[in-house]
């Protein structure tokens, strides 16, 4: 296995954070590909469960500030826990990461 910790900024080497959208990869087959000495290889990428769920919680819109002001403000006045409210939000919850109980 290669050692990158050899790799820094005065080697010329641009270094990127690059994002995969799950729903643009091809899961359904490898493309076939010629190794060394012509062997033929495979290159294969599966995306489990959770980062496909953690790929849509990246692609949601950022924080609505107007939401979270009101929400600081419930918290600090004591009125935003309720029993209606968690059980709202547990429901949200289960919906969101698929599970039915």
């Amino acid at each position: 296995m290669s050692d990158i910790s050899s790799i820094n900024s005065s080697s010329g080497l641009r270094v990127r954070r690059v994002s995969v959208d799950p729903s643009n990869v091809n899961l359904s087959g490898a493309e076939e590909v010629r190794g060394r000495g012509g062997a033929r290889t495979s290159d294969r990428v599966e995306l489990s469960r959770a980062a496909k769920y953690l790929s849509q919680l990246r692609a949601e819109p950022e924080q609505r500030t107007d939401l979270i002001n009101r929400v600081r403000a419930e918290i600090e006045s004591g009125t935003y826990l309720s029993d209606d409210k968690l059980d709202q939000a547990a429901d949200q919850l289960l919906d969101d990461i698929n599970l039915e109980f």
